[in-house]
């Protein structure tokens, strides 16, 4: 099973799959503790339009102090002419769940 999904993952990644290359950077980030290897696969993944990708990548570069290449990389999701996305976002994060 590792195998296969090893495989698969190689061939999206060759086929400039924006998703996989999310998943990737993911994996690189975080697991692999290699940050330039992570934001090269993050840049992939916001080119071909991955919202997910665009976002981590920006909010990644800005906490590496990379500030304007983070902030363009978010204002490709037009957030300044749409804030019920992030207004909708922060709601969620600031209501208690009931139980």
């Amino acid at each position: 099973m590792v195998f296969e999904h090893k495989y698969l993952m190689e061939l999206c990644l060759e086929n400039n799959n924006p998703e996989a290359h999310y998943i990737e950077g993911i994996n690189q980030y975080f697991f692999h503790s290699n940050p330039s290897k992570a934001l090269e696969h993050l840049r992939h993944s916001a080119h071909g339009k991955y919202d997910k990708g665009t976002y981590l990548c920006g909010v990644l570069l800005l906490c590496n102090g990379n500030i304007k290449e983070g902030k363009n990389y978010l204002d490709t999701l037009d957030w300044k002419h749409t804030v019920s996305t992030s207004n909708s976002c922060w709601r969620k994060t600031q209501t208690p769940k009931k139980l």
